[in-house]
């Protein structure tokens, strides 16, 4: 592709996986992180550096403007330079310079490095930090388990595979390794590793390794999947699934009703089914009679094989180094399902083809045993189902800040009559029915981007951003820009489009905005852009499940930009004597990141003994929530 062609496809489609524009005036810290990246990140060949182009301010023009490299010779020499010797391994480029319209434009190729040479890391900078990933259009700074799954292709042990310290082989129940064994010959397996004694086996499946003194000892893998209910407790007390009914559509929209949870700890080949028949009875069900039959059938609204699929890939792919349960939550219309550890997989490429697992001796025996399906299909799997079944398709969320993974299953279907009565007001604008799915999955979800536009429609990246751009003209839409990612959020126009006054309505009507756990973490101002209403007004703080009186204690405490943490550490005291309120929480209150609330007022109101824990655990623990302590009140 000529450098021409890369900066039409630049204005068309903006940044890409494999694509990245800059100024490129010198090679510095920005082009060396994009390096890194392109060089790291699997399976996705490499990537390209276009230097010399600038973001073109007015959105009626191209997306970029070319100001061209003033000196390209000395930029080429510095590049060739950087890729040689300021990384851990020495990195060739392929890099070419054209000329258009009397602007000298660079183009700079860099292919994928080995998995024998991952993680590529800036030397200066050093691991982890001077290690990258291009995660969609961004550079992203690799964490702890992206460097691990890196190592892992060159040799080093995952973490599934580290000894528990103080097992034993009694902490593995042998009855479940039966289980699997019956299981796998009743698909017809006839490996000779299933007429191996119980020690032969553990071992070959990863779940019993040697220790320095010669004595074999459990693996995390071993006690994950075999462990016995007393070695789970003892040893992951918070690797457990969290089943929540929460009435209604909103996360603890009314403190003072308790919702249902059943907390299951269970080696995994129980834990899975357990799960599955928990959340299956929870659901509503569809009546059909088959042709043939007298009686009726009942089947749950999600498919069995889709909800197997997903919570499967919850605890198969989950992070057992950070401690915290896997959540469940069945709301009124939709479950949504919450694990520790974000995706290793690029969320782009999650149906495709090819699996990154951070435990690969769990996702293995699975695999085995017929819980999951062929590696890297899982994802594809869902959508498709979803699909037949006419139902609306589900959301993944790949949240790297927070270390989580989000996925959501609407439990109705597309276009029912007040949907009809809706998309009516929009007739000039929708011209099929995939169309129409998008204005419902906008107004349902309160956000879209081009990769969800193209998973609804199926439609290419061009097509999609086009479509985009009609519905942003008309005004439905409005751009939103995080980092070089783009999404849209829906105007009133949308949401209103009869002019009537936004209304927070029962409980049992249609809501305007339906707040999702993700947007705890991904979304902080759309909570309440979306709903067109100020901070101050007690219903924005309900949407994250904070109580009237507390709320009443930030609206009259005016606070701005310049408040002194003295006074805002008060009003955290003043809002946990009413209610155990969560970091996320007060970030959205706050408009601060989680990390900047936990260090600059939790931590030290907690260390001073002034807040205390309501779960067990520390600020680690995803689900922790703090409150006032007899010291702090």
């Amino acid at each position: 592709m000529s450098i021409q062609e890369i900066i039409d496809q630049l204005n068309q489609l903006d940044e890409s996986e494999n694509i990245e524009a800059k100024h490129g005036r010198s090679a510095g810290k920005s082009i060396a992180e994009t390096i890194s990246a392109f060089s790291n990140e699997p399976n996705a060949g490499g990537g390209t550096i276009v230097l010399g182009l600038t973001k073109n301010p007015d959105p009626s023009g191209p997306k970029y403007l070319m100001e061209g490299v003033s000196d390209p010779d000395r930029v080429q020499a510095d590049l060739a330079s950087l890729c040689a010797s300021n990384f851990n391994t020495v990195i060739r480029p392929s890099i070419s310079v054209e000329d258009i319209n009397g602007k000298n434009i660079i183009s700079v190729n860099i292919p994928e490095a080995s998995p024998s040479e991952k993680p590529v890391f800036i030397k200066a900078t050093g691991l982890p930090k001077g290690a990258f990933r291009r995660i969609g259009t961004t550079d992203q700074r690799c964490t702890d388990e992206d460097i691990a799954v890196l190592f892992e292709n060159r040799g080093f042990e995952s973490f599934d595979q580290t000894l528990v310290n103080g097992a034993c082989i009694s902490d593995l129940d042998v009855s479940i390794l039966d289980e699997y064994r019956k299981i796998r010959k009743s698909y017809g397996d006839q490996g000779d590793d299933l007429d191996w004694n119980d020690e032969e086996l553990f071992q070959a499946l990863g779940c019993l390794k040697l220790d320095d003194s010669g004595k074999f000892v459990p693996t995390v893998a071993g006690i994950i999947l075999f462990g016995t209910k007393i070695a789970l407790r003892r040893f992951f007390p918070m690797t457990r699934l969290e089943f929540i009914r929460v009435p209604g559509r909103e996360w603890v929209q009314d403190p003072d009703e308790r919702f249902e949870q059943v907390d299951l700890r269970e080696p995994l080949f129980s834990l899975i089914r357990k799960a599955q028949v928990l959340v299956q009875e929870s659901l509503p069900k569809k009546f059909s009679i088959l042709e043939g039959e007298l009686q009726r059938t009942e089947t749950p609204v999600i498919p069995q094989r889709v909800l197997r699929e997903a919570i499967v890939n919850a605890l198969m792919h989950r992070s057992y180094k950070q401690p915290g349960a896997v959540q469940i939550i069945r709301f009124s219309d939709r479950i949504e399902i919450l694990n520790p550890g974000h995706s290793i997989k690029s969320i782009e490429k999650l149906d495709e083809p090819g699996s990154l697992s951070r435990n690969p001796h769990i996702a293995a025996v699975l695999y085995e045993a017929g819980f999951a399906e062929t590696k890297g299909s899982g994802i594809r799997a869902i959508k498709r189902i979803m699909g037949t079944e006419g139902l609306a398709p589900p959301i993944f969320k790949s949240i790297r800040d927070d270390n989580r993974f989000f996925s959501c299953f609407w439990l109705h279907q597309f276009l029912t009559e007040q949907e009809s009565d809706w998309l009516s007001n929009f007739k000039d604008l929708i011209s099929s029915d995939d169309e129409a799915r998008v204005m419902i999955y906008i107004r349902e979800i309160g956000r879209i981007d081009n990769s969800t536009y193209r998973e609804l429609t199926l439609v290419d990246t061009l097509t999609a951003s086009n479509r985009l751009r009609k519905l942003r003209e008309a005004g439905l839409i409005e751009a939103r820009d995080r980092g070089a990612s783009t999404f849209y959020v829906p105007t009133s126009l949308l949401l209103d489009p009869l002019n009537n006054p936004i209304e927070i309505q029962s409980e049992d009507s249609q809501k305007t905005y339906q707040p999702m756990l993700f947007d705890l973490y991904e979304t902080k101002p759309l909570i309440v852009e979306r709903a067109n209403e100020p901070i101050q007004n007690s219903w924005a703080y309900a949407q994250i499940g904070i109580t009237e009186a507390a709320s009443l204690k930030v609206q009259e405490a005016n606070l701005n930009r310049k408040t002194p943490n003295v006074r805002i550490n008060k009003l955290i005291l003043d809002m946990c004597a009413i209610q155990p309120i969560t970091s996320d929480q007060l970030g959205l209150i706050f408009r601060k990141e989680k990390v900047e609330i936990v260090r600059e007022h939790l931590k030290p109101l907690t260390e001073k003994g002034l807040l205390e824990f309501v779960n067990i655990g520390s600020a680690l623990n995803p689900i922790q929530a703090y409150t006032i302590s007899r010291k702090g009140e």
